[in-house]
């Protein structure tokens, strides 16, 4: 095969392996699985300033830690592709790509141009490749460094050695230095590919003869660089021994478990015959590769066996050795995601089987390119397809691990927010993702717009009617909020809903068209709910009915009026107040509820808001619902309530403007004044 050849077809390759890996990005899978959540999570957590080398991800239940750097890596592609499912998970496909080529390249080097394509293809069109491709995961960088560490190891030592060939310059063994080291950052696998690169130079030195000595201190020079890159890992290590990468090489395997032949075997057979039962790596029972790949692969593999005296032929056995205990030592094996660091190794013996079949005498020599690159490729094609979009799409358990639910609601969104004004609720109003990773943070992390057509409440104590109650949808990513809502925000959410999205979102979407009765109740307030002036404003304490104008955009409506007149010391208080928006609102907005014996003391006081004030509209009309605890201590008495609004960042309150004049800063509730009766003594 001619090097044009060769490389028309390698690029017929990529592109298969681009729309494979490409197709249907944004629903397939619909949501994120835990592994994926917390790489995202850690990403969220970059954002907001936090830099560590290893993440304690104990807060989330999981047991081990993990390498900031391949969320970084994911948080810089976001920022320039967008969030969201396709935003995060393009990155995945870049690198995947990337891996191709750069297996090929090796493939090319080592195998020829006839092995190089074959190796190529098998990596191209295999499915748990192009599952890795789609993922959010660290697992998905390993094959990357796997072929890079190889590649540059060839490449310093260079192998096969050629006629006239000479060393690479220092800027090649400084690049290799600062990757080698910098490897140790984004998986604990680095550890085996260091071991691996050392084993090699090891064979080379015992079958070659020794090393020249320029080889000999540029590969201490190597080593020394990557030791300097190293510097804050070895230090976090020590530091931090239990999050470390050390304590993860092999994972948490466990002999009891799986005992090691076992282990070994169920590994080895997943190549060819029964793969891993996890839907998160595979459709679950498919093979690694098709049967006839893995017998080119076996024969590879004797090839190799055969002529490891030769280094070209070594590299791969030495590699598969070096990355053994990382791959066979599982539990519940085979276990793709551990196997991911050997699929370039495989893709050599692959291509070595092409390449190695092809040459011996025979008819079936004419016909091993063909079957190679032509008829396995296109079978592949087929059953990686149908696998793919079909049957591990509409596997119960794969949308079960992959979140399915949270993955069709931010599907839902996205599909109607532009014309549908939407409210969604979260456990608070800060859209940041939480260590816990509840449902909302879930649905965040999915959506590629955060804020641009959606409005955010937590529902529980606080709910937006948007644009004065016109049609609307109010979104629960978490089922049990609906449960756990104060009694009047459920009753407008549940005696409102009109029942038209799918069965699916029933319990998660309500679609709302209250423009009627938002109109009867605001109105109410002007008879019900009467208000009183602080009297330290200008004018005086005059009474007054709402609504009442107060600056910065924010209408005061009216409240609920209170059923109990007489509490308890140690009881919890409850105010139902309704506000309005005029135009933007202040980002650090928050509202007060005061409780005091006189307009001059307060005795108890709670201040927040359970709406984002930014991502609210003009017209939008939101319900607070605040708890005030009476201290044990409230002496009996005679008690006033009193609101309004204020700037946390400064402290400053809203004025209140009658007439276009500001009139105080606070508004006293009259039908909310309450007693506190004397305890039982």
């Amino acid at each position: 095969m001619s090097p044009r050849t060769g490389f028309v077809l390698a690029t017929l390759f990529l592109l298969i392996a681009a729309t494979l890996r490409s197709y249907r990005l944004a629903d397939l899978p619909t949501g994120f699985n835990e592994d994926e959540y917390l790489s995202l999570r850690i990403v969220e957590s970059l954002r907001a300033g936090h830099i560590a080398v290893f993440y304690d991800q104990s807060p989330t239940g999981a047991a081990w830690g993990r390498e900031g750097l391949y969320p970084a890596l994911l948080g810089f592609g976001s920022s320039l592709t967008g969030g969201g499912s396709v935003g995060f998970r393009v990155f995945s496909v870049f690198v995947s790509l990337l891996t191709l080529a750069l297996v090929y390249t090796l493939a090319r080097r080592l195998c020829g141009v006839r092995g190089a394509v074959a190796a190529l293809s098998l990596l191209s069109v295999s499915l748990w490749p192009v599952l890795l491709g789609r993922s959010v995961t660290p697992m998905n960088l390993t094959p990357l460094m796997s072929a890079a560490t190889m590649l540059s190891t060839v490449q310093i030592l260079s192998v096969p050695p050629r006629i006239g060939q000479r060393l690479p310059g220092t800027i090649a063994f400084t690049l290799l230095g600062i990757a080698a080291g910098i490897g140790f950052y984004v998986h604990p696998v680095q550890f085996w590919l260091v071991l691996g690169t050392l084993l090699f130079i090891y064979w080379l030195t015992r079958s070659q003869g020794p090393l020249t000595l320029t080889l000999i201190l540029s590969l201490l020079f190597v080593l020394g660089l990557a030791l300097v890159v190293m510097t804050p890992y070895l230090l976090s290590s020590l530091r931090l021994p239990e999050l470390s990468g050390f304590a993860r090489l092999l994972g948490d395997y466990d002999v009891t478990v799986s005992p090691p032949m076992q282990s070994v075997a169920n590994t080895l057979t997943g190549i060819a015959l029964v793969g891993d039962s996890s839907p998160l790596h595979n459709v679950p029972g498919r093979p690694l590769f098709d049967l006839v790949s893995g017998l080119i692969c076996l024969a590879g593999l004797l090839a190799a066996f055969r002529f490891r005296h030769r280094p070209r032929f070594a590299l791969p056995l030495v590699f598969l050795v070096a990355l053994a205990p990382a791959t066979l030592f599982v539990n519940n094996s085979p276990d793709f995601a551990s196997m991911a660091v050997l699929l370039p190794s495989l893709a050599l013996l692959f291509g070595f089987g092409v390449a190695t079949l092809s040459i011996n005498p025979g008819q079936l020599a004419r016909f091993i390119p063909m079957l190679a690159i032509v008829v396995l490729p296109g079978l592949n094609i087929v059953w990686t397809g149908h696998d793919l979009f079909n049957v591990w799409a509409s596997s119960a358990e794969t949308k079960e691990v992959w979140n399915d639910r949270v993955g069709q609601l931010a599907r839902h969104i996205e599909a109607s927010a532009d014309d549908l004004p939407t409210v969604v609720c979260l456990p608070t109003v800060e859209p940041e993702p939480s260590l816990e990773l509840g449902d909302a943070w879930r649905l965040l992390l999915l959506l590629h717009d955060r804020g641009e057509d959606l409005r955010y409440a937590d529902c529980l104590t606080g709910l937006v009617l948007a644009s004065g109650g016109e049609l609307q949808q109010i979104i629960l990513p978490d089922p049990a909020t609906l449960a756990n809502m104060h009694p009047l925000l459920r009753d407008w959410l549940q005696e409102n809903a009109l029942n038209q999205n799918p069965p699916s979102l029933q319990d998660s979407a309500f679609l709302l068209d209250v423009r009627e009765r938002l109109g009867d109740r605001v109105g109410s307030f002007t008879t019900t709910s009467t208000l009183r002036l602080a009297p330290e404003a200008p004018g005086g304490a005059v009474d007054l009915l709402p609504p009442v104008t107060l600056d910065s955009n924010l209408t005061f409506l009216g409240y609920e009026p209170r059923e109990s007149r007489i509490y308890r010391e140690g009881d919890a208080l409850t105010s139902v107040t309704w506000w309005r928006v005029d135009g933007p609102l202040h980002e650090d907005l928050r509202l007060f509820i005061h409780v005091m014996p006189d307009p001059a003391v307060i005795t108890s006081q709670n201040d927040r808001i359970s709406v984002l004030p930014s991502s609210l509209r003009p017209r939008d009309i939101f319900i607070q619902v605040t708890y005030v605890s009476l201290p044990a201590s409230t002496p009996p008495g005679n008690y006033l309530v009193s609101t309004g609004a204020y700037r946390q960042g400064d402290k400053q309150r809203l004025a209140i403007l009658i007439d276009g004049e500001a009139r105080g800063t606070r508004l006293f509730l009259s039908d909310n004044a309450f007693t506190v009766g004397a305890g039982d003594g």
